[in-house]
């Protein structure tokens, strides 16, 4: 529904929560979503969530890391230029 009518800040901490969840299968489009929004949880939770997801060890081309990339690149926040990826 929200891919079709949008994204509201109510639904930030929804995102946030199915960013790490592994019941489903869709954490490349919650990824791409949270770049539409700004701040520190957000950069902790790509970051965390999409660069990092080791728990996704089917994922070879690294399609998820590669939106979670392209979304921090969204963020310009001083945290993510602060941030040091190991």
């Amino acid at each position: 529904m929200c891919n079709r009518f949008g994204f509201t800040p109510e639904h930030l901490p929804l995102l946030l929560e199915l960013a790490s969840a592994e019941w489903h299968h869709s954490h490349e489009d919650v990824v791409w979503y949270l770049g539409d929004y700004r701040g520190p949880v957000v950069v902790n939770a790509l970051i965390r969530d999409g660069v990092d997801a080791r728990y996704l060890g089917f994922d070879e081309s690294r399609a998820l890391a590669r939106k979670a990339v392209w979304a921090l690149g969204r963020q310009r926040t001083r945290q993510l230029m602060m941030h040091r990826f190991a």
